[in-house]
């Protein structure tokens, strides 16, 4: 009985150091916006973060209203269209 307990306490402190990794990265993501007007593949390689767990961020702070999409130019790391990013709305 005394394990189950021990292995639950573990297993929401996991859940709760995941839950606060995700809100420190995409602080991290949301701060380098602030400064920069780019693509979330230029992010990924500023940041050395994987671009997919960047669309979590973007989509989490789009539902916030604190990113925007700004401009649908060429990326400079891809080479293809993409939307340039900014935290703020008239760039």
């Amino acid at each position: 009985m005394g394990s189950n307990n021990t292995n639950h306490r573990n297993y929401l402190s996991t859940l709760q150091s995941k839950d606060n990794f995700f809100k420190a990265q995409e602080n991290r993501y949301f701060e380098y916006l602030k400064t920069h007007i780019t693509t979330n593949s230029m992010v990924s390689n500023a940041l050395n973060t994987l671009q997919k767990k960047l669309t979590q961020y973007k989509r989490s702070l789009e539902k916030l209203g604190l990113h925007f999409e700004v401009e649908m130019k060429r990326c400079k790391i891809t080479g293809f269209q993409a939307w340039y990013l900014s935290t703020k709305k008239d760039y």
